[in-house]
């Protein structure tokens, strides 16, 4: 989870947020754990839930093929209102949205920002960030269209209510569009074609990686308590958290039982890996 704080002027540009790996705490040593699940699941959706309101300005802009206009974006603008969420599809999701936090014009604005909806992808594969950002283009919708941040004044899209509509143009010009309280100057040019995300495909035959202490506990956790409350087979969050506490109450003796388990695997793996011939 994200915690944003934007100020008069701040802005995150349009992208497309990537997906990311279940992350946790490794409770043995506090140390933050990238991909908690290690079995390649990703999220597919983004949850963003706006802390406040007193605010000018700062809408949260959706981008979408223009219908009755050929060749344009159309954007749509979403009042933040205190204590309310948005929850949209990202990454290699399927309808994942391009989408902008538009300028704040007065006032701070606060965000909190996580992904839900973890799924294992159909072939394992991973994924990096897709919104990687630069001070001086941002590529939109697949690399179809750049935005230059240098023609864009500050009041870029102020003047948006719930469900209005402006079309930005998909080929090279430089177009003024009014609004209520602005002028917007969008400068469109060409873009190459984008370089593919990077998949990395996992070998099938590949020798399975070795699995920690704790991981090998929560295997043995979740099945006992899957055992005693079948209902709870699907409670993935609920699960984990019991298995969270039940390692941090379990004795020294109880947990070398795991760690040895562990170094016997990790031995296993790199025992595999010495032979393994990657395709």
């Amino acid at each position: 989870m994200h915690a944003f704080r934007y100020v008069p002027g701040a802005v995150y540009r349009p992208h497309i947020d990537g997906a990311w790996p279940g992350s946790s705490i490794a409770p043995e040593s506090g140390a933050y754990l990238y991909d908690g699940f290690e079995d390649g699941r990703w999220s597919r959706l983004t949850l963003l839930i706006y802390l406040n309101e007193d605010f000018w300005g700062g809408q949260t802009t959706f981008f979408a093929p223009a219908a009755d206009c050929e060749g344009k974006m159309e954007a749509r603008g979403c009042r933040p209102r205190k204590g309310c969420a948005l929850v949209f599809p990202h990454g290699d999701a399927a309808g994942a949205l391009l989408h902008e936090g538009s300028p704040v014009l007065k006032g701070a604005k606060y965000v909190v920002r996580s992904e839900i909806l973890f799924k294992p992808t159909p072939s394992g594969e991973t994924q990096k960030e897709t919104s990687a950002q630069s001070p001086s283009s941002v590529i939109l919708h697949q690399s179809t269209f750049v935005v230059d941040p240098h023609t864009c004044t500050h009041t870029y899209f102020s003047g948006f209510e719930p469900g209005s509509t402006r079309c930005l143009p998909s080929t090279c010009s430089t177009t003024h569009f009014q609004s209520a309280s602005s002028t917007i100057m969008v400068k469109g040019k060409k873009a190459s074609p984008a370089k593919k995300t990077t998949k990395v495909k996992k070998d099938p035959n590949a020798p399975k990686r070795p699995r920690s202490a704790y991981i090998l506990f929560t295997a043995d956790k979740r099945a006992e308590i899957i055992k005693k409350k079948p209902e709870m087979a699907k409670a993935i969050t609920e699960i984990a958290k019991m298995c969270g506490e039940a390692w941090k109450k379990i004795g020294d003796k109880d947990k070398k039982k795991y760690q040895d388990l562990a170094e016997k695997d990790k031995a296993r793996y790199e025992k595999e890996m010495k032979s393994y011939k990657p395709k």
